[in-house]
C-alpha cells in the first residue's frame, strides 16, 4: 500500500480510526527509535512520526513532549 503522506491535509482525523482500547504512552524523545521518521504533519505544535521499524505505532510530538500510540488497524491511507 502506498500511503504518501501530504503535510497540507488536516491532521484532525488521524488519531480518529483508533480503537477507542488504544493505549498512548509517554516516552522520552531521547529513547525515540532510530527509524522513526517526520511525516511533516503539524497541527499548531504537535508533530506526527512514524516508525519504519514497526508499523504498529506512531509518535505524537510535541516539544519534549512524546507520546507512543497504537495505530489504527485502517493506517493513515484515506
Amino acid at each position: 500500500m502506498d500511503c504518501r503522506l501530504n503535510p497540507q491535509t488536516d491532521m484532525s482525523g488521524i488519531l480518529a480510526g483508533a480503537p477507542r482500547r488504544s493505549i498512548r504512552h509517554k516516552v522520552a524523545r531521547a529513547d525515540l527509535p532510530e527509524t522513526t521518521i517526520d511525516t511533516r504533519y503539524r497541527r499548531d505544535s504537535k508533530e506526527i512520526w512514524l516508525d519504519n521499524a514497526d508499523e504498529a505505532v506512531l509518535y505524537q510530538i510535541e516539544g519534549e513532549s512524546v507520546e507512543r500510540w497504537n495505530r489504527s488497524s485502517a493506517g493513515l491511507c484515506a
